[in-house]
């Protein structure tokens, strides 16, 4: 079904086909979902914060280390060979 077919409203702001609204309880139920799932993202986002700064406490340090993949060094004074 093209998006142009009757059934569909267009959105004046954005332009975009539009099947139907939410209104009353469904559209409470759905900002109550969004806003558990943006909570639990908060929360776990904090959990990984602490678990990452009590990990670096136990290690003695303040600080975050990176790894990164060991890079090719060139020894001085010899030449690469291609």
């Amino acid at each position: 079904m093209p998006l142009k077919h009757s059934g569909f409203s267009m959105c004046r702001a954005t332009g975009s086909a539009v099947l139907g609204r939410l209104g009353g309880s469904a559209l409470a139920a759905m900002n109550a979902v969004r806003g558990r799932i943006h909570a639990e993202r908060d929360i776990a986002t904090e959990r990984r914060a602490e678990r990452r700064s009590r990990a670096a406490v136990g290690r003695g340090r303040s600080f975050t280390v990176e790894r990164r993949a060991p890079r090719c060094l060139a020894v001085a004074g010899k030449a690469v060979q291609q």
